[in-house]
């Protein structure tokens, strides 16, 4: 069982769920307010993390109680995957507590991955139709760049700066303006206000 909450950095969220009775009740009763591990300052850079490891307040701890209690739901860990256009939060949940949920996303990954990655294809038509400012994004309508997300896949190239542009930021730490430099290094201030070396 799993939920998907899809982050965008306008700050709009959308969530999906494969559990229909809790996702109702989740939106319509305020259940949602238990989200302390929706805040970036807790997910940022991670590869996933464990829900229970976090300190909740008394009203966020009485949600995940109401949650476990009513629904028999537990969450197990939460998989995080950032992109530029979109942050995904993806909840699995068990109908026990699970004694070392860390080794268990270690043994699962790979075909969870693979699983979420289906999942979201096949409710592409519907997450279009709930987000249609949002279809241009990349995350939202290419299917290899959203693959290559979920599955951590996606090239991560080194930035490698050639020497006149290490020239130019040189200059830029002196407090050099676009035209000093543009002098100094003999081209135009067009390249240099177009970085084009």
């Amino acid at each position: 069982m799993l939920s998907i909450c899809f982050i965008f950095k306008n700050g709009q969220r959308h969530y999906i769920s494969n559990l229909y009775l809790w996702s109702v009740a989740y939106r319509t009763e305020g259940l949602y307010r238990g989200d302390v591990d929706h805040d970036r300052s807790i997910y940022n850079g991670k590869e996933f993390f464990i829900q229970r490891n976090i300190s909740y307040d008394l009203v966020q701890a009485s949600i995940v109680q109401l949650l476990e209690s009513r629904y028999k739901l537990h969450t197990t860990f939460a998989m995080v995957r950032q992109s530029p256009d979109c942050d995904f939060i993806i909840e699995a949940y068990h109908h026990k507590r699970i004694e070392n949920p860390e080794q268990l996303y270690q043994q699962v990954k790979e075909e969870f991955e693979t699983f979420i990655n289906k999942f979201i294809d096949a409710m592409q038509t519907e997450i279009l139709s709930a987000l249609p400012s949002l279809k241009h994004l990349p995350i939202m309508n290419d299917k290899e760049f959203r693959k290559k997300i979920i599955t951590r896949q996606l090239d991560k190239k080194p930035v490698t700066l050639t020497l006149r542009e290490i020239e130019c930021l040189n200059l830029i730490s002196q407090g050099m303006g676009s035209k000093e430099i543009a002098d100094k290094l003999y081209l135009s201030i067009e390249t240099i206000n177009t970085q084009q070396f």
